[in-house]
């Protein structure tokens, strides 16, 4: 079984806490990352925070981050290409959440638009609740640990979700 490192302590895992409340808040059964990491690709695919999860493709472009995050899993895709090309990539797919990890802020900034198109639920880590703000979502919620990571959504009402 895969098992997420914990990096909670740190600035590249702080997220971690917000995902698992996410996960429990509502089930997230299939999941788009853009940009992968051992903090969020191997926490999505943990039984334990992610029990309702089916699928995880997750898209880089950096070989390093490719070898690190890596999971030989049924229910992972990995998608090896360019950060210009993600969202085209992506354009067809469907999930209840999309989680904007790492990739060139530029790119970051294209996606954030896309990502809308894909899920009800996006989110972002080290990034400001004015990220997803700016786009016009309904409900945004943001948690600081000690990188903020925020959440949007158009359909899900986000207010009761909290870290325990």
């Amino acid at each position: 079984m895969t098992k997420a490192p914990d990096g909670t302590g740190t600035g590249w895992g702080s997220h971690q806490p917000a995902l698992k409340a996410l996960a429990a808040f509502t089930p997230i059964t299939t999941v788009i990352e853009f940009g992968s990491g051992p903090f969020s690709t191997h926490l999505f695919l943990d039984r334990e925070a992610f029990p309702d999860l089916r699928s995880l493709v997750s898209f880089e472009h950096d070989m390093t981050w490719v070898e690190k995050t890596w999971v030989a899993d049924h229910r992972h895709a990995l998608i090896i290409s360019q950060p210009e090309t993600f969202a085209a990539r992506s354009r067809d797919m469907e999930a209840d959440f999309v989680f904007l990890g790492c990739a060139p802020q530029s790119i970051r900034v294209a996606l954030r638009t896309h990502a809308m198109t894909l899920a009800p639920i996006v989110g972002m880590h080290d990034a400001e609740e004015g990220d997803l703000n700016d786009l016009g979502y309904k409900h945004v919620k943001g948690f600081e640990r000690p990188v903020l990571t925020v959440f949007g959504s158009n359909t899900i009402d986000l207010s009761k979700l909290e870290i325990e």
